[in-house]
């Protein structure tokens, strides 16, 4: 009996759902299949978490200086989600900031578990579509700071 119940638990741990990420695609692979104002609003708050956990992780590593940058790199993209949110669905700002700062906690924590699986696989939690995360998301802030000086 010891030895099929050793046998079903390794067979759940080898298998692939078990270290399933919570987030099925890169925000590159998922911004060439998504666009709109939707989506926009996701990528900006992906962005927002995947700042913030990278910023914890750096302060974690004694990093603060960095860590800095990265947090107010979050502030920023969940500021401008907030916007968008509140002019799409037509609510006030406060509303729209509970509703994108409970998406931001949810993601994450997401983020935290992926790098975690990530880490079991390779050793390392920063890599994966968290490493593609952050360039894309370091890109697309530029981008937007760029637009809001041109305007």
């Amino acid at each position: 009996m010891k030895k099929i119940l050793g046998i079903v638990v390794l067979s759940l741990l080898l298998s692939g759902n078990a270290l399933s990420f919570n987030f099925s695609q890169s925000l590159t692979e998922y911004t060439k299949q998504n666009a709109g104002v939707e989506s926009d609003i996701y990528m900006m708050n992906r962005c927002s978490a995947v700042f913030n956990w990278y910023g914890s992780y750096l302060i974690k590593s004694n990093d603060i200086n960095n860590s800095s940058a990265f947090l107010k790199a979050s502030s920023d993209m969940l500021e401008y989600s907030i916007k968008i949110y509140s002019k799409t669905r037509n609510l006030d700002f406060n509303k729209s900031h509970k509703v994108m700062s409970d998406r931001l906690m949810s993601l994450i924590n997401f983020y935290e578990e992926d790098s975690k699986k990530l880490f079991l696989q390779n050793g390392n939690y920063l890599s994966g579509h968290i490493m593609d995360d952050l360039g894309n998301c370091s890109a697309t802030l530029q981008k937007l700071k760029e637009q809001i000086k041109g305007n």
